[in-house]
């Protein structure tokens, strides 16, 4: 029997579900970021302690009328369904187009275990086929895997205009599996309504709509010959996403590698391969890496080196400044002078005044919620301090792994890596990432004490390490509230005479000018209050005659005692109250709405 695609129709019950996974991960401008970020994620995650993970990225592409053959010859039956998305795809591929494929794949890591006939989640059990294939937001992995979310796969359907891919898997005891998926939207084809997922390759026997890979079959060695599979009996996965996203190109993934991983490739636990369309091959490992960034152009080596060099000095330390554990063990972490001593003040001024590399080792505790006790945990901080410069350059790295979007308090002229690589405190920040791995949010580790608190720890230790071995840090002032509480000085006051005035001649200072009559008009305080100042032909107001003040935009008023005079909310014109209609309400003053008609509905 050939394997083909098959898609369940949508039955009474079922819950409409359109996808939206892929919005959690922020490419739009290059999806190359994430699939490098993603993949390889997995590949350490299943990659032994002992071994160095291999990866290659291979770019293909066919002409107009071989794409189009090799697309139909594994997608005949899916083809219909595209149709039938009509504009709900973002980029459906054209007949003119050429066709692009990226082939990602990963060497001596453990494949994907698990039975794959398996459709449900059963309770104990982890099946890491299952949950590519067949899940979404499903994931087993926890303790010191890199991945959490279960939906990292879905970055390679992202990148695919078809929102496809296929996965061949070699695993530990020498199956080889091929299967493909999608996640397209619901749609109608021939009257038929059929759900979003669907799958490639043959009829369950045993479970109605369950769909299971070709398995040892001579179809998966012509799949391989096709796609440019490199795989021959090394376990591991491979993806093959069709249909590629035009901006993912050789040069964007090449920098995605670098950036991403640049602390993994530097410590030999990683090498990536990253071939082109016309079979030039990229290799990128610590000893390529420096050549590998200068072929990036002079611009973008000016941009990297600095933060390759720095951890080319981490990788060489050989002496940790050991700081202190934050004080209270059942209290959150907080920076404090009593993480540092003495020792440690005098290393740090040494090492940051002298524009040398700084290793540090951070202290500090983990707890869960209900848990009496705290795991002892710590993170170490490579830093150099360059004078003059107003530069800020910080990285965050959990367990190989790049934190791109974590936000610090600057801290100009300084370069810092900051590893996080102990098991609670890894385990701790692993649980707060989002899916895209990109940033840690307290809400996602609500099961932890102090969680926000412990992430602020971690995310300002650099700003709070300069602040605290600063020479020029100002002495805490002794006496704070001097000004509101005081007590007389016992010392005889002195008094300091004061410069008289000058007189100017012909005037006597004692003479007071006498007061202007006031006229009736409408004046405007500083508080926009506006009074009515009394004249002599109105009389001798019925209220009792207020004093009269300065103020200091020179107008007379009554004094703020008493407010008789003065009307809350403010006084209107008359060509004003024609407009609008006041009413009054309660405690709240004056209120004014629009008027819904020439007489204001009166």
């Amino acid at each position: 029997m050939a394997a083909s695609w098959r898609f369940n129709t949508v039955r009474p019950g079922d819950r409409t579900r359109e996808s939206q996974v892929e919005k959690f991960f922020k490419a739009e401008g290059d999806r190359a970021d994430p699939i490098v970020r993603e993949g390889i994620q997995n590949s350490l995650d299943a990659a032994p302690d002992d071994k160095i993970v291999r990866v290659r990225l291979t770019l293909g592409a066919r002409k107009t009328a071989d794409g189009l053959s090799l697309w139909k010859k594994y997608a005949a039956e899916l083809e219909p369904h595209l149709n039938a998305l009509g504009d709900k795809l973002a980029d459906p591929p054209q007949s003119s187009d050429a066709f692009r494929f990226l082939v990602f794949e990963d060497f001596e890591t453990s494949g994907l275990k698990g039975d794959p006939a398996q459709w449900q989640i059963v309770e104990g059990v982890k099946n890491g086929f299952f949950e590519f294939f067949r899940a979404e937001g499903v994931s087993t992995k926890e303790g010191s895997s890199r991945g959490r979310h279960g939906v990292g796969k879905f970055v390679f359907m992202a990148a695919s205009r078809v929102r496809t891919i296929f996965g061949l898997t070699r695993r530990d005891d020498g199956r080889e599996l091929l299967m493909g998926t999608t996640v397209l939207r619901h749609h109608h084809l021939d009257g038929t309504h059929y759900m979003p997922d669907g799958w490639y390759g043959l009829d369950d026997p045993n479970a109605e709509h369950n769909v299971l890979p070709l398995e040892n079959d001579p179809a998966i060695a012509a799949f391989k010959q096709d796609f440019h599979v490199s795989r021959n009996t090394e376990s591991g996965l491979t993806i093959v996403v069709p249909w590629l996203d035009p901006v993912v190109q050789r040069n964007s993934l090449i920098r995605a590698v670098v950036e991403g991983y640049f602390f993994p490739l530097m410590r030999n636990l990683l090498v990536v391969e990253v071939v082109d369309e016309n079979g030039d091959c990229e290799k990128i490992d610590h000893v390529t890496l420096r050549d590998v960034v200068d072929r990036q152009g002079e611009e973008y080596t000016r941009q990297v080196l600095p933060r390759l060099k720095l951890a080319e000095e981490a990788l060489q330390a050989k002496s940790f400044v050991a700081l202190q554990q934050p004080p209270g063990e059942n209290s959150a972490p907080k920076w404090s002078s009593e993480c540092f001593t003495s020792e440690n003040i005098a290393d740090i001024r040494a090492k940051t005044n002298g524009g040398e590399m700084l290793a540090l080792k951070v202290p500090t505790r983990i707890r869960r919620k209900g848990e009496r006790a705290s795991e002892e945990s710590s993170f170490e901080i490579f830093l150099r301090r360059e004078q003059g410069s107003g530069e800020f350059d910080a990285h965050f790295i959990r367990q190989g792994i790049l934190v791109s979007e974590v936000r610090p308090r600057r801290v100009p002229g300084l370069r810092a890596i900051v590893s996080i690589d102990d098991g609670p405190l890894a385990t701790f920040l692993g649980d707060a990432e989002n899916p895209a791995h990109t940033e840690w949010l307290s809400e996602h580790v609500k099961q932890y004490s102090f969680n926000k608190a412990t992430i602020d720890y971690v995310v300002n230790s650099l700003a709070e390490i300069i602040h605290h071995s600063a020479e020029d840090q100002k002495a805490p002032d002794p006496l704070p509230l001097r000004d509101l509480f005081f007590l007389p000085s016992e010392e005889p006051e002195t008094k300091v005479k004061q410069p008289k005035p000058k007189e100017k001649p012909g005037k006597d200072p004692t003479e007071v000018p006498p007061l202007p009559t006031p006229a009736t008009r409408m004046g405007r305080l500083p508080n926009r209050r506006r009074v009515r100042r009394p004249s002599q032909e109105q009389g001798q107001s019925r209220r009792a005659p207020t004093n009269l003040a300065r103020n200091p935009h020179g107008l007379r008023h009554p004094q703020r005692e008493p407010l008789q005079e003065v009307q809350r909310g403010g006084l209107r014109s008359r060509q004003r109250r024609r407009h609008c209609r006041v009413r009054r309400s309660g405690h709240q003053g004056i209120r004014r709405q629009p008027h819904q008609g020439r007489h204001h509905g009166r």
